[in-house]
């Protein structure tokens, strides 16, 4: 059938184009010349052959087809690209506020080094005055305990002696009441 179509279209078109073994592009185009022959009268024979009819039709049908899927393929493009401009502007706008909202923690950041900075160097120093303190509250301790022990120590001395006076005075005493029992 394709050697057949070609020669018709050959025949129509003349012999400068030769499709016989050609692909299906080439059979397309003989197909379509072979079908303007047709229009211009140039085979008038043909035109009543149902296969010429039905090709004809098929290529029509092609033909409408190829253009309502260009201006589909046209409209999806388009939205498309729409919709690529849309997102494009959309991560241009949100990478600038990530941008700001960056600098703005790196600032924020900044600081707060500075705080831990300033913290850490006050925490070294209130440990120092705590390790003074500790040393002071040692000596305290040992100063009172030394206090405390020469007190002890004191008051039991103080005891003694109260101890041998009240019973100097409890002797005095009953040798008092015995001189004046004698009396």
């Amino acid at each position: 059938v394709k050697h057949a179509w070609a020669r018709r279209c050959q025949m129509a078109s003349g012999p400068q184009m030769n499709v016989a073994g050609a692909g299906g592009k080439a059979l397309l185009i003989a197909c379509l010349c072979c079908l303007g022959s047709l229009a211009d009268g140039r085979d008038s024979g043909s035109r009543n052959d149902p296969m010429l009819q039905k090709v004809s039709m098929m290529l029509e049908d092609m033909h409408t087809r190829s253009k309502q899927m260009k201006e589909s393929g046209e409209k999806e493009y388009a939205s498309a690209q729409k919709k690529c401009v849309e997102d494009i502007d959309s991560g241009k706008r949100e990478l600038d506020s990530l941008g700001v909202q960056k600098a703005t923690l790196e600032a924020e950041i900044g600081e707060t080094q500075t705080e831990v900075s300033k913290l850490e160097s006050d925490l070294g120093q209130h440990n120092a005055d705590i390790l003074a303190a500790n040393v002071e509250l040692d000596d305290a301790r040992t100063g009172h305990t030394a206090r405390v022990r020469s007190f002890a120590q004191d008051l039991r001395e103080y005891d003694l002696a109260i101890g041998a006076v009240e019973r100097a005075l409890v002797a005095l005493e009953q040798q008092e009441q015995q001189q004046q029992q004698q009396q």
